[in-house]
């Protein structure tokens, strides 16, 4: 039989002696791993060996929970060697047992929802035991998620479980919604760890988006420490009240989907939770709010607040099936199914609204690029379609400065330098992405054989080969004019469509890309920002064409294009519906923006650089870098102020102040009196002046950075940045603590000498007080007065009577009628007063309070104070000159 048997497994031609050396050495490995070597074994038996004579060791224990002592089933225990690794499981009971070489072993036992447990033993023949105690990662583990179809009105299924490991006893078990956080759903039996959850409606679900949209980007208690901005609940800097087509970021419409739940259970040692983050799939996507849109994708729209709401569309392409959803409400939306323009009106109001769907087309010409970058400077070259009319004369031509911008590379660089660049980048780096067959780069035929050859694959040659192998899908590539102005064509070509839906200077156009915090979240930092204050924009910006230059980024716009001519103002020819705070495209041209941001490295452009032009303050700030933009509005605005220029004022304009946002006057070191003016404050030698400490040396908020330098579009400087050059204690508020204290010196000052003069002068005519016209004279004496500005001073007669915000030039008259408190002033004091309140208001306009110019800011406060003090106040509780030696300059 057994010749049999060798015969059946080796063949008749092997001698049975070879059957015996093969079975031999197939046996060997597995005798190594139970039977040590004899040099092992003569060791243990004689001198110097660490046991007795065995070959083996037999292991056991009890892996048991640290919690209630009892065994852990299924535990997995590994046993790690040189040569070999042996696993073992526990039994129901927690009880594993093993027989291994003897030696040196790393123990881990590890279990599901438990601690790992690592050690190192060392075996000898014979029987060892280690148990092992396992610290549960809770006292209840729980968890949960969500199945089904996520779309709005969807039921879906959730499932909930748990793992008592304490011991504890359940009691119950339910899932909730997080109040007043995301679009309420419907939980059909909450106590059920299997219920059935109904999400909200669309029309719920435009309403909360439309809410988010509006609603500051973080609250009070994401700011860093110590940042002070406009308090962030006191403007709606988001989504305003106007009749539109909703402008979509990717932050707010991640905001928007989430519906967060949370499946909890109880037991006798307490309540234990765990959180399910449930994303809708909205049918809306992120967009500009441009009324240009592409085809096939739907549109959200908004009406104006009102008594109701009842849209139709009034017109649409002929073979449009299109039509309203939730057509009765302020947030209807409808999907343009043909290319061509929908005309839409809101029947309440009457408010008109129209908007052009189209398809993608690209401007990058492949061949042409595929020669820039084989021959040229390697940048793309737009199609001669359109740089025939965008030639500088039938239309602009932004292609020649967009071509040399970071947005003209942001797909190409992406696929040669960067390994995980993906589709989930394709969005903001590429036209038309995921836009349902609207002629987006994913809709090119050879689109999906381009991600398969060349996404993931760098290398310097990957744009040219994309170029070259998929010239379709090329064409799309990069951030370009239809990223920003929707899609090219509508019927024909975007010449035959008006030009306005196209155009928004909005934020929104910037923030559909620049608004996905962390790594993206600029349009979210501008919005915490006092430029985005649209109620500002509303008040200041749409009546006065020299207001408007400041207080709206149309005007600062509009401005631009008479080089910031200090006596020109512009055309207003935009209302409190259509106009725009200081938004992206105020400070930046949008065609124009450098190549790289958010590092010392940034080559970003601003509207103004290098020096201003000359300002409406009177003078030139030569020298300032990226600065010169800030200086243009951010200075007093009231020309020319200073000890030579006082004669050359008239009446009103010498109790007049400085508008506020007078920084460049401070850091340049003008427009003051009782002082040497046109001597730079150190700070203006700072390259890039303003922008070095409120940008790029200051860290905008975590939640919407990732703390990269230059990214910081709140604008608010760290009051602590001064000690990175001033050294360690010199901060914002060491400064601020002297200005203030000057400030209320030079007040009380100012009072005094006014309550002076009236008392020398009586009888004093009071026009316009509490209860009438008043007079004060010996018999009713002034009793109080309160400096407020040059121009306004409250004043409390000795009978109760109060006369606040008079004017001294038109309010109040002295010595009988015979002149009024201005003129006395004036006359006898050489308008010192006057003088000594545009200083107060120079410094006190400045919310940094001197910390732009300290040495200047301090200097003139001090010659104020003592011109006010030589009409007979005093400066004996403050100490100017120590306070001025104190602060670094």
């Amino acid at each position: 039989m057994n010749s049999t048997v060798g015969k059946y497994v080796l063949g008749d031609s092997i001698p049975r002696g070879w059957v015996f050396l093969c079975c031999l050495f197939v046996m060997i490995p597995a005798l190594v791993l139970a039977v040590p070597d004899a040099h092992a074994a003569k060791k243990k038996s004689g001198g110097g060996g660490r046991g007795g004579g065995g070959s083996s060791a037999t292991l056991s224990g009890t892996v048991t929970n640290t919690l209630t002592g009892t065994g852990v089933a299924g535990a997995t225990v590994t046993l790690t060697a040189t040569s070999a690794t042996v696993t073992l499981t526990t039994n129901s009971r927690g009880r594993y047992s093993t027989k291994v070489r003897v030696g040196t072993y790393d123990m881990t036992v590890s279990a599901g929802n438990f601690t790992d447990s690592s050690q190192s033993l060392s075996l000898l023949s014979g029987k060892t035991v280690v148990n092992v105690a396992l610290a549960p990662v809770a006292n209840v583990v729980v968890t949960a998620s969500v199945s089904g179809d996520r779309t709005p009105g969807s039921a879906l299924t959730g499932a909930g479980s748990y793992m008592i490991l304490d011991g504890s006893t359940f009691l119950s078990s339910g899932w909730s919604q997080t109040p007043d956080e995301g679009v309420p759903a419907t939980i059909s039996n909450p106590s059920d760890s299997n219920p059935t959850i109904m999400l909200g409606s669309a029309s719920e679900y435009a309403a909360h988006l439309v809410q988010v949209l509006r609603e500051p980007p973080i609250t009070e208690a994401d700011l860093p420490p110590d940042i002070k901005l406009q308090p962030i609940n006191e403007i709606e800097k988001g989504l305003q009240d106007r009749n539109q087509v909703v402008a979509i970021n990717p932050f707010g419409l991640e905001k928007a989907e989430e519906v967060p739940l949370k499946f909890s259970v109880t037991t006798t040692s307490g309540t234990y939770s765990v959180d399910v983050d449930l994303i809708t799939e909205l049918p809306w996507v992120v967009n500009a709010g441009i009324k240009t849109v592409p085809v096939n994708v739907p549109v959200l729209l908004y009406a104006k607040e009102g008594a109701g709401y009842s849209w139709t569309i009034t017109g649409s392409p002929g073979v449009s099936t299109a039509e309203l959803v939730d057509a009765d409400t302020q947030t209807p939306w409808f999907t343009p199914d043909v290319v061509g323009t929908y005309e839409l009106q809101e029947t309440v109001s009457g408010a008109m609204l129209s908007v052009h769907a189209g398809r993608f087309r690209g401007v990058i010409d492949p061949l042409l690029t595929a020669d820039s970058v084989e021959f040229g400077d390697g940048r793309p070259v737009a199609d001669e379609n359109c740089t025939g009319c965008h030639d500088g004369g039938i239309a602009p031509d932004n292609f020649s400065t967009w071509r040399q911008t970071g947005h003209a590379e942001a797909f190409s660089q992406g696929i040669s330098t960067n390994s995980h660049f993906g589709e989930n980048c394709f969005a903001c780096h590429s036209v038309g992405f995921d836009r349902d067959n609207a002629g987006g780069i994913d809709n090119t035929p050879n689109y999906q054989h381009f991600v398969d050859e060349l996404l993931g694959t760098t290398g310097a040659d990957t744009w040219e080969t994309m170029l070259i192998n998929y010239p379709d899908t090329a064409r799309l590539a990069n951030i370009q004019c239809e990223n920003c102005h929707g899609p090219q064509d509508y019927t024909g070509a975007h010449r035959d469509q008006p030009g306005a839906p196209r155009v928004s200077l909005a934020a929104d156009v910037c923030g559909s890309c620049h608004g996905e915090p962390a790594r993206h979240g600029r349009f979210q930092q501008w919005q915490l920002s006092n430029h985005a204050d649209y109620d500002l924009a509303r008040e200041r910006g749409t009546s006065s064409g020299n207001c408007a230059r400041c207080h709206s980024g149309n005007g600062f716009v509009a401005w631009n294009e008479v080089d910031y001519d200090p006596d020109t103002d512009v055309t207003v020819t935009w209302d409190e519906d259509t106009v725009q705070p200081q938004v992206c495209a105020a400070c930046h041209n949008p065609h124009d923006t450098g190549t790289t941001s958010g590092s010392d490295a940034t080559d970003a452009k601003v509207r103004v650089m290098g020096s201003t032009h000359q300002l409406i303050a009177g003078f030139t700030a030569i020298g300032v870098g990226k600065g010169a933009t800030c200086m243009t509005c951010h200075n007093s605005r009231r020309g020319l102020r200073n000890d030579n220029t006082w004669d050359t004022l008239s009446d009103s304009e010498k109790d007049d102040i400085p508008h506020h946002g007078v920084q460049a006057d401070l850091i340049m070191g003008q427009n003051a009196y009782f002082v040497q003016t046109g001597l730079r404050g150190k700070h203006s030698l700072i390259e890039d002046v303003c922008v070095t400490c409120h940008m790029n040396k200051t860290q905008p908020p975590d939640i919407l950075s990732y703390n990269q330098q230059g990214t910081n579009h709140t604008f608010a400087a760290d009051p602590n940045i001064c000690s990175e050059c001033h050294g360690e204690g010199v901060t914002a508020n060491s400064v601020q603590t002297v200005v203030n204290g000057y400030l209320e010196l030079l007040a009380e000052l100012l009072a005094d000498d006014y309550r002076e003069m009236m008392t020398d002068n009586y009888p004093v005519a009071i026009a316009g007080c509490d209860s009438g016209d008043a007079t004060a004279d010996a018999g009713n004496p002034v009793t109080a007065v309160v400096w407020e500005r040059p121009d306004r001073i409250d004043i409390t007669l000795q009978d109760g009577t109060s006369c606040d915000n008079r004017n001294p030039q038109s309010h109040i008259a002295v010595g009988g009628g015979a002149q009024s408190l201005f003129e006395l002033s004036t006359a006898t004091y050489s308008g010192d007063l006057e003088k000594a309140g545009w200083n107060y208001y120079l410094a006190w306009e400045d919310e940094g309070r001197g910390v732009h110019n300290p040495d200047f800011t301090l200097k003139f406060l001090q010659g104020a104070i003592n011109a006010v003090s030589d009409l007979g106040g005093s400066v004996n509780s403050v100490s100017p000159g120590v306070a001025i030696n104190s602060v670094s300059p």
